[in-house]
């Protein structure tokens, strides 16, 4: 946090999921997901490449078997406050 200069309050999340090995192509990526490579080693530049790249990545036996993900929140109180009194100052007039 140093790097971003944020003296305030952080919340941090982790997951680990185990998934099913599987590789598949994204079309929306461009790329072979699935794997433990970066996306440089996966991306796909014509339809031939895709089965020469889970070729590949099978022999380097990089398929992933789990994700990790960390999330960091920066909670940002002023703007709760807010949401909180406009919220309130609704349910008021409500009544």
């Amino acid at each position: 946090m140093q790097a971003l200069k944020w003296t305030g309050p952080v919340v941090a999340m982790i997951d680990c999921t185990k998934i099913r090995a599987k590789l598949t192509y994204s079309q929306e990526l461009g790329c072979i997901v699935g794997s433990t490579l970066s996306f440089d080693n996966t991306n796909i530049i014509t339809y031939d490449d895709i089965h020469l790249k889970i070729k590949e990545i099978q022999d380097k036996n990089a398929i992933a078997s789990q994700v990790r993900c960390i999330i960091l929140k920066v909670m940002v109180i002023s703007f709760f406050i807010i949401i909180t009194i406009i919220f309130f100052k609704n349910l008021i007039n409500i009544f």
